[in-house]
């Protein structure tokens, strides 16, 4: 124990708070390999270098979380695991006591991320798995989906495109399970601007859209390759707005089966070649490959893009 005299070789300190150290000094300093225990209930065991924790060390804390890893002027630096008692887990790069680089975080959920960390938040590149069974892969930034993106949901729906702060947000493609498709703008997770939406069936709407609605644009039909200008209130939901449109289109059918009028017009030649109209880019390559890739505890159970939310 300590005597009062210099502390060199294996020595043991305890101060009057009721720390203690037990391990190597040298010149009257923590340095080599040695444990220390706070009166705050931390404990810290592994290298010192002139009273500061250095190299490679395992840091516990009194509500049950862990650290293991290296550590550079007693701060986290380099490669760590850190542990929580609710049983959180990241594993990856540290830089002064932060999440920095490459890095992979398990949530108890089943939650999980593999990605870039930017002092301590996720940005860069990375892949979020939640426990709902949604993915994404692409850009993220401060923590959310921002930039290029894929998602896929459970239901085998797919979305392609621009997000804003986890919203669906600029263009973007988003494919249905049971066949729908819609490309165009989007807009805090709405259709809001230009876009083009097919029905399983081949029927296509192309137009104006606002707050998630089809407002005003062209309804195209398979086979008789006919069109019609057609136009919706703007203040319907998008479910009603998108039935009144499919209704139309029956009505335009039938009429059109009984020899009526009704303002028929000849289809555009995009249509003929079951295209998308010129002014549109073409759509997304889902089959494109996808960079090898891959948030905290709440993203991880229920936010993220598009959580919960109608394309």
């Amino acid at each position: 124990e300590d005597d009062g005299g210099p502390l060199e070789g294996f020595r043991i300190k305890i101060w009057r708070d009721g720390s203690r150290y037990c391990g190597e000094w040298v010149n009257n300093k923590m340095s080599g390999y040695g444990q220390m225990r706070w009166a705050d209930g931390r404990r810290y065991e592994g290298f010192w270098n002139e009273n500061r924790c250095n190299g490679r060390g395992v840091l516990t804390y009194k509500d049950g979380r862990r650290y293991e890893g290296e550590y550079r002027d007693d701060k986290m630096h380099g490669r760590g695991q850190y542990y929580w008692a609710e049983g959180a887990r990241y594993q990856g790069l540290y830089r002064d006591h932060k999440k920095h680089g490459r890095g992979v975080m398990t949530w108890k959920t089943g939650g999980r991320y593999d990605g870039d960390y930017v002092e301590d938040k996720m940005t860069g590149y990375g892949m979020m798995t939640w426990a709902d069974g949604r993915r994404y892969e692409g850009e993220w930034y401060e923590g959310r989906c921002t930039g290029k993106g894929v998602t896929t949901f459970k239901s085998g729906s797919r979305y392609v495109g621009s997000y804003v702060r986890d919203k669906m947000e600029g263009r973007g493609y988003y494919a249905f399970a049971d066949g729908r498709r819609y490309e165009g703008d989007y807009l805090g997770n709405q259709k809001h601007g230009r876009g083009v939406y097919m029905w399983a069936d081949g029927v296509l709407f192309t137009g104006t859209w606002q707050r998630g609605s089809p407002v005003k644009g062209i309804l195209l039909f398979p086979g008789g390759l006919c069109a019609r200008t057609v136009t919706t209130e703007s203040d319907l939901c998008p479910d009603v707005a998108l039935q009144r449109l499919l209704d139309q289109a029956k009505a335009w059918l039938e009429e059109r089966h009984r020899g009526g009028a009704g303002g028929e017009l000849p289809a555009p030649p995009a249509i003929q070649n079951q295209t998308l109209l010129p002014e549109l880019p073409p759509p997304f390559h889902l089959n494109q490959p996808v960079a090898a890739g891959a948030g905290a505890a709440a993203a991880a159970g229920g936010g993220g893009p598009a959580g919960g939310r109608r394309a």
